[in-house]
This record gives structure tokens, C-alpha cells and sequence, in this order.
């Protein structure tokens, strides 16, 4: 059996971090190359991944200055030796079969990434993020065009199993807010063949004031991500690049509404602006492009022409 290489980054999450390593270190497949990527954690969990690593000789720890989490999965991809690489965020856990039936799939259908579905987890209630396509076996671009709809290849990096020489040289932004957007769509494009497994099998919990939880300046990473990503689909996939320009124009849309509530003298507030601002110029539809797209949408983008405005007499 291969190895799998299971990249785990580890900041603060005591209170969650032993479901999620057993929940690991319970697999049916148990062939695994662990690393724990302690990312400079002030709580106890350098100790708790030390304990962990005593349990169980297939755990290697890395303790690591603060770098933020797309540091730390990098850390752990220059040390991972398995001929398959995945990702498992440290507050969140993964059913008992993932790495088999993702494992198995690749296999047995000669492809390069298997997804499987997600259920979010929330304080009260979980809720199953739906697998939309009937399809089991995708091309590379076929699984794009579902990741750009947000549906099944979606951009999340955990609920995959990755071949190595997808990944080759590809590496998360350090420092970057939105990762995933930046990483997986380029990762996606080397494969040749994707496989999607309908079942739910990762566990992603959704925690009350986590940076993703709330708006903040630092959500504007993902309009650098959505250009660099249009900009990739316009050179390589010119068929999906008119649906990425719509995405790329509704998330410039999402961060001038919060912009335009933000007091006028800040000055993060008025580069915030700039940017959205500058990326909006850059978008622009023809009369076939509103054919397309149909009346509802042709109606958001003149909507949103009329909020670009508005944030533009702020920022003077």
C-alpha cells in the first residue's frame, strides 16, 4: 500500500486537537506519514503533539516559529515522503474510512485526486454540504468548472487526496488570507483524470469568531486570488474564463459592500477601496456576455457599476 502523507497545522486548538488526531490515527488505512506542524502554539498543544508522537511511531512533529497556517502546511509539504499528500485542518476530524475510500478510488479508476463531501459543523447543528454532480470521473476541466460554481472540486484543500506530482513546486501563499483559492485550482489543472466520492466523510467545524467568521480588511486576499486564477483560466481554460470574470465581479461586489460601511478616514478602509476599485476596472461584459449571463445577473453587474461609484466618491 502507498504512503500517505497527512499534513496536520496545529495553532491554538487544545480544546480540539485529540479528536482530531484520532480521528487520524484511527484510519482504516494505515499507512500514513503524520506530521504534526506545531505553529508556534502559546497553549498546550506542543505538548499535546509530543504526547501524540509517543503513541504512535507514525506521527512526526515539527514545533516551528508562527508563520501562519499556509507556512505551516509548506513546512510539512517539504517533509512529507508519502507518494500522497492530504491535508486535515486541526480543528476538524475525518470519518474512519476517508483515506480508503479515497485511496482505493484513485486506484481503482488511475486518477490523481479524489474529493469526498464535507459536513460542516456548527455549535448546534451540522449541515452536509451537497455533492451536486451525479458524475463520478472528471477531466481536469470539468472538475474546475465545478469548483468555479462552488460545488463538488471545491476550493477547500482538506477533503482531497492528492497524487504527489500534482503538487510538484505548487505552494500555499505565506502570509495570505483565502489560501485554498490561490493553491487548488492550480493543483486541479495537473491532474488528468479527478474522481469524486458522494459521501460525506470530512468533518469541518465552523467556530464563532474564527478569522473566516467575520468580515475583515484581510478578506480582500481573495480578489488576488480570483485574478490570479482568471487571469490562469483566460490563458489555459479560455471556455471557463467568462464564468471566472462573473465570480471575480461578484467578490469585488461582497468587498465594496463592506467597504462602504467603514468609516471614510481610515486609511485601510480607503486602500481596501483601491483595490476593489482597481480590480473592477479590470472586468468589463459585452452585450453577449449579458445575453449569457441572463436578465437577474445582467441586473447585479449594473448594480454593482452603481456601488463602484459610490465607493469611488468616498474614497474623494
Amino acid at each position: 500500500m502507498d504512503l500517505i502523507s497527512v499534513i496536520v497545522p496545529i495553532y491554538n486548538v487544545e480544546q480540539y486537537l485529540n479528536q482530531c488526531l484520532q480521528s487520524i490515527c484511527s484510519q482504516s488505512y494505515k499507512n500514513l506519514e503524520i506530521i504534526l506542524v506545531d505553529d508556534g502554539s502559546s497553549d498546550r498543544c506542543p505538548e499535546l503533539c509530543d504526547v501524540w508522537a509517543e503513541k504512535d511511531s507514525r506521527i512526526r512533529v515539527i514545533h516551528k516559529q508562527n508563520g501562519g497556517l499556509s507556512d505551516a502546511r509548506n513546512a510539512g509539504m517539504v517533509c512529507a515522503k508519502g507518494e500522497y499528500i492530504a491535508f486535515v485542518d486541526s480543528d476538524d476530524w475525518i470519518e474512519k474510512d476517508l483515506y480508503q475510500k479515497l485511496w482505493s478510488e484513485l486506484h481503482q479508476n488511475n486518477a490523481q485526486i479524489a474529493a469526498c463531501g464535507i459536513v460542516k459543523v456548527f455549535e448546534t447543528t451540522s449541515e452536509e454540504q451537497k455533492i451536486y454532480s451525479k458524475q463520478k470521473i472528471f477531466t481536469n476541466e470539468e472538475a474546475l468548472q465545478t469548483l468555479l460554481k462552488g460545488q463538488d472540486f471545491c476550493a477547500v484543500a482538506w477533503n482531497k487526496l492528492y497524487k504527489r506530482d500534482v503538487i510538484e513546486d505548487i505552494r500555499f501563499p505565506v502570509g495570505r488570507l483565502h489560501e485554498d483559492e490561490f493553491f487548488t485550482y492550480r493543483v486541479i489543472a495537473n491532474a488528468s483524470k479527478l474522481v469524486l466520492v458522494p459521501e460525506a466523510k470530512y468533518y469541518y467545524r465552523q467556530r464563532a469568531g474564527s478569522i473566516m467568521d467575520k468580515w475583515t480588511i484581510r478578506h480582500l486576499d481573495s480578489l488576488d486570488a480570483f485574478n490570479e486564477r482568471m487571469h490562469f483560466l483566460q490563458a489555459h481554460y479560455p471556455d471557463l474564463y467568462d464564468m471566472d470574470k462573473f465570480n471575480f465581479y461578484l467578490a469585488c461586489v461582497y468587498n465594496g459592500r463592506e467597504l462602504a460601511t467603514r468609516a471614510e478616514d481610515d486609511m485601510t478602509t480607503e486602500q481596501g477601496i483601491t483595490k476593489v476599485l482597481k480590480y473592477s476596472r479590470m472586468i468589463s461584459f459585452s452585450i453577449g456576455d449579458f445575453v449569457k449571463l441572463g436578465f437577474k445577473k445582467a441586473i447585479f453587474i449594473v448594480r454593482g457599476r452603481i456601488l463602484f461609484w459610490r465607493l469611488s466618491r468616498l474614497k474623494n
